[in-house]
């Protein structure tokens, strides 16, 4: 039996679940299915299963380890302290051994992703595709009472012109990437930190204000920073989908490009990417002992990686000025773990009318090719959220002010989930409120 992957150990956790439940209260997936074999517990014994063979490998079982935000709830909540996460990635990775990538995913992650030429020309084409099929469908009957507008994800390959992805929206794909027109490094008059930048495929190819707003504020607060021109997606959807093995060709592209072993910090917009090069790099290369400086290079990047909120509040001394605007916060999944929410939501009372619209921090339902696949089921779990805005903005209604007359907005660190929050909010009728991410509108504020 050949289970080797990128977690080698991953085995050992089928084992460790006590099958107390204690997953099923937390998991987003679980909460709109309640179906047991979505569940943590009752994928790790079906995945158990399988490896005894005393389960077949079938499409279904497939889908089953598939149908997974991966958000990690059940990791955290988890009392027996099983590693959900890795286990479910690494059957996925067992599962592609067993059954090999779908062609349009192995397109992708294969030819697309590690070539940046042949990643930009790609983009370059999917730009020109969505303007035209932009003004094509313009008029076409909405679909489900949704505008009929293309909907992508930079590393989707597949299904783009379905009709089910026409009901979608996204801001439009940029014609050129953020990284092309940007410097790639800066020297402050008096050199205080250098940080290396990690854009991220949204970023760099959809929202490359973020990426702007990042360097304008380095500069403001007089830090040096490099932005490698030739780094690549930082290898989450290979990943997740299957293919360590692209996951570490792209890996070791990336690691090269930030030099980490020459900078003091390197900076990252968004959580899921932060989370792939500070923790996922280190699991990829786990038992690493042919190759020295990779490993110390690893081991300088996992030490380095922060997000930019968190790097602005600790080693910057920038004062934003006052914004008569409402404020709200979206926690990203992968933000559970580490201090940027909370620092985020802090700055935000400072500098705004902040208000707590969602202390359980519910999943957006996004989940990068999640929401693309299991759309419904995606939107389901995101409609949970917004029912959490529903009294948002709170100073305007209580001012007799109509919601869309005053500003506001909700704030995120993660480019992905303001793609899923600005489809939901349109879809639900609450577009009056603006969604934007955190270093952006601080940059705003400034």
């Amino acid at each position: 039996m050949n289970t080797q992957t990128a977690f080698p150990d991953w085995v050992s956790e089928l084992d460790k679940c006590a099958r107390c439940g204690t997953c099923r209260s937390v998991c987003p997936v679980f909460k709109q299915l309640s179906d047991e074999t979505m569940v943590a517990r009752g994928r790790l014994v079906l995945i158990k299963a399988a490896l005894e063979k005393n389960l077949p490998i079938s499409p279904y079982l497939t889908k089953i380890v598939d149908c997974c935000l991966l958000c990690l709830r059940c990791q955290t909540a988890c009392p027996s302290l099983v590693k959900t996460g890795p286990a479910i990635q690494s059957a996925r990775a067992w599962l592609v051994k067993k059954q090999g990538l779908p062609l349009s995913l192995k397109f992708g992650f294969r030819i697309v992703l590690p070539h940046k030429k042949i990643y930009d020309f790609f983009m370059k084409l999917l730009s020109f595709t969505q303007t035209a099929l932009g003004r094509f469908f313009k008029n076409i009957k909405p679909l489900a009472g949704r505008p009929g507008q293309l909907r992508h994800l930079p590393f989707v390959f597949s299904n783009l012109l379905t009709p089910l992805n026409l009901g979608r929206q996204v801001p439009p794909i940029q014609s050129e990437p953020a990284l092309k027109n940007l410097p790639g490094r800066y020297n402050a008059p008096h050199k205080k930190l250098t940080v290396a930048i990690f854009s991220g495929c949204l970023i760099n190819y959809v929202y490359p204000q973020i990426l702007r707003s990042m360097t304008e504020v380095l500069r403001r607060a007089g830090i040096s920073f490099i932005l490698p021109k030739d780094q690549v997606c930082c290898g989450i959807p290979a990943l997740v989908y299957g293919d360590t093995t692209t996951a570490r060709r792209l890996a070791r592209k990336n690691i090269q490009a930030l030099q980490p072993e020459k900078v003091d910090f390197i900076l990252t917009a968004c959580g899921t990417c932060g989370q792939m090069l500070k923790e996922e790099y280190t699991t990829l290369y786990h038992g690493n002992k042919t190759d020295q400086l990779l490993t110390t290079q690893i081991t300088a990047l996992r030490n380095k990686v922060i997000d930019v909120m968190e790097f602005i509040n600790k080693h910057t001394d920038l004062s934003p000025v006052q914004q008569k605007i409402s404020t709200t916060y979206h926690t990203p999944c992968h933000f559970l773990w580490n201090n940027s929410a909370e620092i985020t939501k802090s700055i935000l009372q400072k500098i705004s009318d902040y208000q707590e619209t969602d202390k359980e921090g519910l999943c957006c339902g996004g989940g990068g090719l999640f929401s693309l696949k299991y759309q419904k089921l995606g939107l389901a779990i995101g409609r949970l959220k917004m029912d959490t805005l529903s009294s948002f903005p709170a100073a305007g209604r209580i001012s007799n002010q109509a919601p869309e007359s005053r500003k506001s907005y909700l704030i995120t660190g993660c480019p992905g989930c303001m793609m899923q929050l600005t489809w939901l909010l349109k879809e639900t009728g609450m577009n009056y409120i603006q969604v934007a991410h955190s270093i952006e509108f601080f940059n705003r504020a400034l």
